[in-house]
């Protein structure tokens, strides 16, 4: 068995988790356990890692050892311990031992057995080796246990879920390790989070629950658009997970459909992409932290930093482009645009926004894959807001924009777009007023 807890953050191994490996270890079996360093001693006191090596005799301590591979921890080790390698200041940081039937071994860090495409050939060729004699050293005397090699997996990632709650029409798949601010998070925010963000943007979902994974660790999280729709999350903080959890459910959200439930068009920045993502991300972060008094996924970074902030990024042109973030900023595209949407709100209101999709797919109706050009798009964005967004957007440096859009036809009608009066001002706060009926023009406010 493998077992691996570099962050000090993550949740612990439960002592019924312990008692199993220590079972494990007497009956025969091998453990190998990738080494961490924790960063002084009271955090290595505290070590859920340290808790486990305890039962085998053995701790990482707070002193750093140099390695070739990097400063890793010197171990602190019990008599029935035979140390396999030292660091530069003759520290003990590999080990193994007999315990009962079985043996235990620490490796100092993964990167002593994990190729990368860097290495030389001698390196793989070691890495091979060591990676052989662990697994040779650690399962002598026990048989092949046989089966498959595969593991559980969704969305490329295997998961372990030891534990799953109904509520309302989402499942939560969670470990018993999870902490009690996360189970209460599970018990009482999460049905409410999922029905808030598809009150903000209503879309048809599908009879079977909306399930979240909350994975092990920090790091953001992914969505799965495949039925059944699910959002894995890899966060540690309550407010973390809601955030990411409404992330990666918009990500699966395609907004209201037409009058025939179909949705058409598409926006040259990504209909579920990732400024769409984020815009919804920040609502939920707002609603459950009550910090509503600034601008939604700070966008007013846009007006504080012109060289930072983008402002001379061109969304027709760099949206995604390598230049535009080697210049710019990874996301900064995306701060741009929830700068833009932010606006919007402060004028129409959030209803523009749910609006904005029915309105896209009511005027592609007869050409459902039509991709926008950006002029397309604003021009979209024009119907739906009732005015003529085109001078805000030119103002805003994007280029291959008309000048104008004084009228436009949407349902057979010409509609008069009187000019947006927007400004390059700050946003106001994030608005988490619910919608209205997107179907009837908004007024602006």
């Amino acid at each position: 068995m493998l077992t691996s807890q570099q962050d000090l953050r993550a949740q612990p191994y439960t002592t019924s988790e312990i008692d199993a490996l220590e079972r494990w270890v007497r009956a025969g079996g091998g453990l190998l356990v990738l080494g961490g360093r924790p960063g002084d001693a009271a955090a290595a006191a505290d070590w859920s890692l340290n808790a486990l090596l305890a039962r085998f005799d053995a701790a990482c301590t707070e002193l750093a050892e140099p390695t070739p591979a990097g400063n890793v921890a010197r171990l602190r080790l019990g008599d029935d311990w035979t140390v396999l390698a030292t660091g530069d200041n003759d520290g003990p940081v590999r080990a193994r031992r007999a315990f009962g039937q079985g043996y235990v071994q620490i490796l100092e860090s993964q990167a002593v057995i994990n190729i990368r495409g860097e290495d030389t050939d001698e390196e793989k060729a070691a890495k091979r080796a060591l990676l052989t004699e662990t697994i040779t050293a650690l399962a002598a005397g026990s048989e092949p246990v046989g089966g498959s090699g595969r593991l559980p997996a969704a969305g490329g990632v295997g998961i372990f879920p030891e534990l799953a709650k109904r509520a309302g029409n989402v499942i939560v798949y969670y470990a018993a390790n999870q902490p009690a601010n996360v189970r209460e998070l599970i018990d009482r925010d999460l049905e409410p989070a999922a029905a808030q963000v598809v009150k903000w943007l209503p879309t048809v979902m599908a009879d079977e629950p909306y399930a979240i994974v909350l994975c092990g660790g920090g790091g953001g999280g992914w969505a799965i658009n495949p039925r059944p729709k699910a959002a894995a999350v890899i966060e540690y903080q309550p407010l973390s997970i809601l955030g990411v959890f409404g992330h990666e459910m918009a990500h699966t959200l395609t907004g209201p459909g037409n009058d025939e439930g179909q949705i058409a068009g598409n926006i040259p920045i990504g209909n579920q992409g990732e400024a769409h993502a984020g815009w919804f991300q920040g609502k939920l972060a707002a609603l459950f932290s009550g910090e509503t008094d600034v601008a939604n996924r700070n966008a007013n970074t846009y007006t504080r930093d012109e060289e930072k902030a983008g402002r001379q990024l061109d969304l027709a042109t760099e949206y995604e482009t390598a230049g535009a973030r080697e210049n710019f900023g990874y996301g900064t595209q995306w701060t741009k645009m929830w700068y833009i949407w932010q606006k919007l709100d402060d004028r129409y209101g959030p209803t523009w926004y749910p609006r904005w999709y029915w309105v896209r797919s009511t005027r592609w109706a007869d050409e459902p894959g039509h991709r926008e050009t950006f002029d397309e798009m604003v021009e979209t964005m024009s119907i739906a807001v009732g005015e003529d967004l085109f001078p805000f957007f030119n103002a805003l440096g994007t280029s291959g924009l008309r000048e104008r859009l004084p009228e436009a036809t949407f349902q057979g009608q010409t509609l008069t777009l009187p000019v947006a009066p927007l400004d390059l001002s700050p946003a106001g706060p994030v608005n988490l007023e619910p919608i209205g009926d997107y179907r009837q023009p908004v007024t602006p406010r």
